[in-house]
Order: C-alpha cells, then sequence, then structure tokens
C-alpha cells in the first residue's frame, strides 16, 4: 500500500506556509483500496489537463500541475485568494503496488489515479 508515515510531513506544511512563494504548493491527496488497486483523488481545481504530469521513478510517485491566471490586459484583478504557479505532490509507493501499471483520468478538477495491486496484475 502507500507509505503512511512521513517523519517530515509537519516540516514540509511549516515551509510551505513560511516559503509559499518559492516553492510548489501540496496538492491534496485521498487515497482508498478498491478492489485490486489503490485509488487516488487529487484536487487540482482550475488546472488545466495540459499542465498535470504523473511519473513513477522507482517506487515514488510523483504528481506536479501549475495554476495560471491570465487576466486580460483590460482586467482589473479585485483578488488573489486561489494559490497560483506550480503544485506537487511525492508518494511513496509500497512493494505491493505495480508502479508500472499507473492509470490516470482528469474531469472536474479532480486527478483519480488508479495503481493495480502486484498480486493483481500477476493474475
Amino acid at each position: 500500500m502507500l507509505v503512511r508515515y512521513d517523519p517530515f510531513d509537519e516540516c514540509d506544511h511549516f515551509l510551505e506556509r513560511v516559503l509559499a512563494d518559492q516553492m510548489p504548493r501540496r496538492i491534496p491527496i485521498d487515497a482508498v483500496r478498491r478492489g485490486d488497486a489503490v485509488e487516488m483523488s487529487c484536487e487540482l481545481p482550475g488546472v488545466e489537463p495540459e499542465s498535470i504530469d504523473v511519473s513513477v521513478d522507482g517506487d515514488i510517485l510523483a504528481i506536479r500541475a501549475n495554476r495560471v491566471l491570465a487576466p486580460v490586459a483590460e482586467d482589473e484583478v479585485l483578488e488573489l485568494e486561489r494559490a497560483q504557479g506550480p503544485f506537487a505532490r511525492e508518494v511513496a509507493l509500497g512493494a505491493d503496488l505495480d508502479g508500472g501499471q499507473v492509470a490516470t483520468h482528469f474531469e472536474g478538477g479532480v486527478l483519480r489515479i488508479t495503481i493495480p495491486l502486484v498480486d493483481a496484475v500477476a493474475a
């Protein structure tokens, strides 16, 4: 399954707040085991699908995306509360997940990632 404990998680949250303009923001993720796979849902509202990159390197699943506000020249921006710029997340995959068989689907601002269990792929 996914590695649940990350001793540096609180450090990451602190650095995100301190260095908000200098580093990618963290992508929120929900993960559930559903049948013979793990399904992850990542919230990416306002992100263009072309800016999303999902890759696996060894046992690390990396998700990267970019959200950019593109006001027209005549626009007067009154408020910018939603984070702009790069978003990223890395998740350690357990040995029982097949990182070579990752499937993705993006719809309605939610990226869904499906990773089959190794035993399910071998069957």
